[in-house]
């Protein structure tokens, strides 16, 4: 009789949905935590933990165990051989991979391997989601499957806002989506560029004698305050609070010194956004 958690999981795959998800998810396990470099040292660590008590084991115990009929472990008779299957199974991990991706493309019916390469333009302005993975460095390379679509999103760094996709050989159908799914046919690279995100704010005129006008640009609707402050910090007028929406678009804000009571004085102009913060200081004369 077929173990009915099988049959689950057999039924479960044949949606094409939840087939692409587990595919890409050990895809992704294949790519980072499974990686042999990162398995093999986990690996040598236990060994080396283990290896001082090796040989008291084996004085007690001696070995091979059989756990049931024809069923046996243990089989390392003494230190040496011991470390001759500790040796054998760093090998084996080791190649593993290579394996598990073309039993994966033979069972799934799937086209090919395709390595997937990730970048950022410029350096440091954000990160790339690839399905359920967030890899901690770029360029990052790892390998996916044609047949089975890859969902890449880019997540901006503070200081930074989403601009476009592009890719060497992949047709997108849209590259201004923050997150594209797609299927990737041969070796790819996609490069998330990001703009620098500084509102455009400027004080004018600096130093002033009455008027100040505050100049900025907003990319798109979100939440952002303005204050005036003293040298001290202290807050003497926050013309836009930061718990109000403020729209997309170029804005001026234009006040006076009797409006907000400033006497002649060095002043500071703080805007603040949930991925933008600056300071800019102007006299009143």
């Amino acid at each position: 009789a077929i173990n009915p958690h099988v049959l689950i999981l057999q039924n479960i795959l044949k949606n094409v949905r939840y087939k692409n998800y587990f595919i890409n998810r050990y895809a992704d396990l294949m790519n980072t935590t499974f990686q042999p470099d990162r398995v093999n040292a986990i690996a040598k660590t236990m060994a080396d933990d283990l290896e001082p008590e090796m040989a008291r084991h084996f004085n007690k115990w001696a070995g091979p165990i059989e756990l049931f009929p024809s069923l046996w472990v243990a089989t390392s008779i003494d230190v040496p051989s011991w470390k001759i299957a500790i040796d054998s199974m760093l090998s084996f991990m080791q190649q593993r991979l290579s394996y598990v991706r073309n039993h994966l493309e033979t069972d799934f019916n799937l086209v090919k391997q395709v390595d997937i390469a990730l970048k950022v333009q410029p350096e440091g302005a954000g990160l790339i989601k690839i399905n359920t993975i967030v890899p901690d460095q770029l360029p990052w390379a790892g390998v996916y499957f044609d047949g089975v679509p890859v969902t890449i999103t880019a997540l901006p760094n503070p200081g930074f806002t989403f601009n476009r996709w592009e890719s060497i050989t992949t047709n997108l159908a849209t590259k201004n989506e923050v997150s594209l799914t797609t299927n990737v046919a041969t070796n790819d690279e996609f490069t998330a560029y990001f703009n620098t995100l500084d509102y455009q704010l400027t004080i004018y005129p600096n130093p002033a004698n009455n008027t100040v006008n505050i100049s900025y640009e907003v990319p798109n609707e979100q939440q952002l305050s303005i204050k005036i402050l003293a040298v001290d910090g202290k807050v003497i007028k926050e013309i836009i609070p930061h718990s109000s929406f403020h729209v997309a678009g170029h804005f001026t804000i234009t006040f006076t010194k009797q409006q907000y009571h400033l006497a002649a004085g060095t002043y500071f102009i703080e805007f603040t956004s949930d991925a933008f913060s600056k300071t800019i200081k102007f006299t009143m004369l």
